[in-house]
């Protein structure tokens, strides 16, 4: 199949030539064809989008960071307890935002293998802390 930029046919015994239509045009046989409408793919973000992401993918990391050494020096913390958790639900609304926009750039992008997309969402869900900041440096700041 092939994309076409016009087409031919008929409507109604009367000859219809339509341009610019984005259709897939397959022929069955001599008399029958199939035509499909094209669906073009997402048009890909600029790269000041790509790296306008850059902070949101480090800030699980180094919000684990930060979280775990405040907890190891716990007699004398340097942020208290309450302004942390207050950081969590932020961080965590920042973490389903992230993991959302990445799962469906994995199923749209063409640049992962599909026997690895599946991997790549495995790891955005369960190792997403470290996964994020890797995925957005691998795929989306070199997506093309």
């Amino acid at each position: 199949m092939r994309p076409l930029n016009y087409v031919l046919f008929y409507y109604k015994t009367r000859a219809v030539f339509v341009l610019d239509v984005n259709l897939y045009l397959k022929v069955d046989n001599l008399y029958s064809y199939t035509y499909y409408l094209y669906t073009p793919k997402p048009i890909p973000m600029k790269r000041i989008i790509h790296l306008s992401l850059a902070p949101f993918t480090i800030v699980p990391l180094a919000f684990t960071v930060v979280f775990v050494i405040n907890l190891f020096t716990f007699p004398d913390l340097w942020i208290p307890l309450e302004t942390m958790f207050t950081w969590v639900l932020y961080v965590v609304l920042i973490m389903i935002g992230l993991i959302s926009y990445f799962v469906v750039h994995i199923f749209y992008t063409e640049h992962i293998r599909s026997d690895k997309k599946t991997l790549w969402t495995i790891l955005l869900f369960f190792g997403h802390v470290v996964a994020i900041p890797v995925y957005w440096y691998m795929f989306v700041l070199n997506d093309h």
